[in-house]
């Protein structure tokens, strides 16, 4: 998300905003972002309007030939480059003139994109992930992680955020032996109990409860195998006596509409029927 000023040129395809954006770039001394989807493309110049350098009139333009047609170039990424380019724009003094006739682009621009969808865009699986993609999801996670742990120096209850998935976790390594289940099955498995948890309490979205799903399945994730939890009775003694509890109350985290949660739960029977029930959605 852009939280300084930038300016925006929008519209249909050859309706002029080149020459728009270039003389506004003349006048308040700023560089051209493209925001199309065609522009990326090396060799497209038929149809899409790409600009000349005639028509560049020396004013810089960025995101345009950046990759070949059979190179696949997502919004997620185009979001990263974009906003790098947009901030290098501020650093060399000068002001972004974002112009395009992609609107989900122009969006990711200005208001960001929703992690979870970035993430989709991405080949999460075993060995295949580039080294680019795993920087920035780890460079992600740490801004998040950073934001967080500012607004909560104090450690008053907002850091637990970013334990989504780990209260289960733990009892579930307890449970079923450290050697039997690693420390990333366990809280993969957390995090789809945390989902069924937030769908029971009406928390968590039906469409983000399949979306983290989906992200954890092409991570590896084999929920389709059986209940990892080989005695409810014993899940749940080692739950109750989690750290987080609290006057006999348990506080969970669980994903809401845009991030999560933290719930106080002292009914345990949701709780048995969540563990019972595996993963059902």
């Amino acid at each position: 998300m852009i939280m300084k000023k930038l300016y925006v040129i929008a519209g249909p395809t050859a309706c002029g905003k080149t020459a728009v954006a270039v003389e506004l770039a003349k006048q308040i001394k700023g560089e051209v972002v493209s925001a199309d989807s065609m522009l990326v493309y090396q060799g497209m110049d038929i149809g899409t309007a790409k600009p000349t350098t005639e028509e560049k009139q020396n004013i810089p333009h960025h995101l345009i030939n950046i990759i070949t047609p059979d190179k696949t170039f997502s919004a997620a990424e185009y979001q990263r480059r974009a906003v790098k380019a947009v901030n290098e724009i501020y650093e060399r003094g000068k002001l972004p003139v974002l112009t395009g006739g992609t609107g989900f682009y122009i969006n990711a621009v200005l208001y960001g994109n929703d992690f979870l969808d970035e993430l989709a865009d991405m080949d999460l699986s075993h060995n295949k992930i580039s080294s680019n993609n795993l920087q920035y999801i780890i460079e992600k996670t740490i801004q998040y992680k950073g934001i967080i742990v500012s607004e909560d120096l104090r450690d008053n209850g907002k850091r637990m955020l970013l334990n989504l998935g780990h209260t289960f976790a733990h009892a579930l390594e307890a449970t079923a032996g450290f050697e039997n289940i690693s420390h990333g099955e366990a809280v993969a498995w957390g995090i789809m109990q945390a989902c069924a948890l937030g769908l029971e309490l009406g928390i968590t979205p039906t469409d983000r409860a399949g979306k983290i799903k989906t992200l954890l399945v092409s991570s590896g994730f084999d929920y389709s195998k059986s209940n990892p939890v080989s005695s409810t009775a014993k899940f749940l003694e080692v739950i109750e006596s989690d750290k987080k509890k609290r006057q006999n109350k348990i506080t969970f985290i669980v994903p809401d509409t845009q991030s999560a949660k933290t719930v106080v739960l002292d009914d345990m029977n949701i709780l048995e029927k969540i563990i019972k029930g595996g993963i059902s959605f």
